[in-house]
C-alpha cells in the first residue's frame, strides 16, 4: 500500500508542491533584471556644464594629501657594485643593445 501511494502521488508533488530553487531564483532575477531595473546615467544629462574627468579629480585629490616622506634608502658598497654590473647598459661600450640582439639569435 505504502509503495502504491508514492507511485500515484510522487509525480504529483513534484509537480505542483515542491519547487525547483535554482530555476526560481534564475526566473525571479530575469524578472527583476528586466522589468524593474532602469538605466542610470553617469552625469545629468540636461546639465549645462561638462563633468570632471575623473582622473583629474583622483589628481587634484591626491595632491591634496600629504604623502611626502624623509626616508633615505642605504646599502653597502657591494650591492651596489653588483647592481652596476648586472644591469650594465651595453650603449658606452659601441654595441648593440641585449634586448635588440636577442631578437637576432637563433
Amino acid at each position: 500500500v505504502r509503495n502504491h501511494i508514492r507511485q500515484t502521488f510522487l509525480p504529483y508533488v513534484r509537480k505542483h508542491i515542491t519547487r525547483d530553487h535554482v530555476a526560481y531564483t534564475e526566473f525571479k532575477l530575469e524578472q527583476i533584471f528586466t522589468e524593474s531595473l532602469d538605466f542610470v546615467p553617469l552625469a545629468d544629462p540636461h546639465a549645462l556644464v561638462l563633468p570632471p574627468d575623473p582622473l583629474d579629480t583622483l589628481a587634484k585629490s591626491l595632491r591634496d594629501l600629504d604623502v611626502s616622506f624623509d626616508e633615505r634608502l642605504t646599502t653597502d658598497g657591494d650591492t651596489i657594485h653588483k647592481l652596476k654590473s648586472l644591469l650594465k647598459t651595453t650603449v658606452y661600450e659601441d654595441r648593440e643593445l641585449r634586448s635588440e640582439a636577442c631578437w637576432r639569435e637563433e
